[in-house]
């Protein structure tokens, strides 16, 4: 009798939190389609030999990972402009961490001999 949601007289809360849902189960069966195709070309080529169950987890986790990343950082701003850029360019400079490493060993980053 008279209690409201923490949503407000009208339920948003609770509308929000459905659609958040309904967008993860979304985004999760995308990315499980992705992965398996992914997973299926890699296990072919270049990953012969591995596992094509944790190949397809690997890829599948990872994009779950990138959008929740992503989900968490948009609600540090207040334009959606804003959060595009700033969520690109976080996912770009953790990218260039592995790329960096990988050329440091590899000696691709020497560009005069010593």
């Amino acid at each position: 009798q008279g209690v409201e949601d923490e949503g407000g007289a009208d339920g948003d809360g609770r509308a929000a939190v459905d659609l958040l849902g309904l967008f993860v189960l979304y985004f999760a069966i995308i990315g499980a389609a992705m992965s398996f195709g992914f997973a299926k070309v890699m296990c072919m080529t270049c990953l012969s030999r591995s596992d094509f169950l944790l190949v397809f987890a690997s890829l599948q986790l990872s994009y779950l990972h990138t959008f929740a990343f992503g989900a968490i950082l948009v609600t540090f701003f207040e334009r959606a402009q804003s959060a595009a850029a700033a969520c690109g360019l976080v996912s770009f400079v953790g990218l260039l961490q592995p790329i960096i490493g990988s050329m440091a060993f590899s000696g691709g980053l020497a560009a005069y001999p010593r």
